[in-house]
C-alpha cells in the first residue's frame, strides 16, 4: 500500500474538508447567514436579537458538522487501510466502533443544530424567562 494513501485519507482529505467551509465562510458570509436566516435583504445593519441567535446556533452546528466530517474520513480511512493491510482478519476494536458511533452522533448532533437552530432558540429565550421569572 502506498504512503500517500494514507497520507491522503489521514491528513490531507480532513484538512482540505476543514479549510474549504473555512473559504466559503470567510469569503462569503452573508450569503451563508441569508441562507440561515431566510431573510434575502439581511445585512449586518439589520440583524435583530432572534436573527443573530438562529445564525450564532446554526454556525456552532456547521462547526460540529464540518469536524464529524472530517472525522467521517479520518475513520473511514483508517478502516480501508486496515482491512486492506489484514486481509480477512479484520475486527473492530471496542474503542474504533465507539468513536464511530460518537461522531455519527456528533454529526446527526450538527445537522440539528443547523435545522432545528429556530426551536432551540425558543426553548432557550423560554428558559430566559423562567429564570428571570424565579429570580424577581
Amino acid at each position: 500500500m502506498p504512503d500517500w494513501y494514507a497520507f491522503t485519507g489521514f491528513v490531507l482529505l480532513p484538512n482540505l474538508i476543514l479549510l474549504f467551509i473555512a473559504l466559503l465562510m470567510w469569503t462569503n458570509p452573508y450569503r451563508f447567514l441569508r441562507h440561515i436566516s431566510d431573510d434575502e435583504t439581511l445585512s449586518a445593519d439589520n440583524l435583530d436579537v432572534n436573527d443573530f441567535g438562529s445564525i450564532l446556533i446554526a454556525i456552532v452546528g456547521l462547526y460540529v458538522v464540518t469536524f464529524s466530517f472530517a472525522d467521517l474520513v479520518y475513520h473511514y480511512t483508517s478502516i480501508k487501510i486496515a482491512k486492506d493491510f489484514l486481509k480477512s482478519d479484520f475486527r473492530y476494536t471496542p474503542d474504533q466502533t465507539g468513536q464511530i458511533i460518537a461522531t455519527i452522533v456528533e454529526l446527526i448532533l450538527g445537522f440539528v443544530l443547523i435545522y432545528g437552530r429556530n426551536i432551540l432558540l425558543l426553548f432557550i429565550q423560554q428558559f430566559r424567562k423562567e429564570i428571570k421569572s424565579i429570580n424577581k
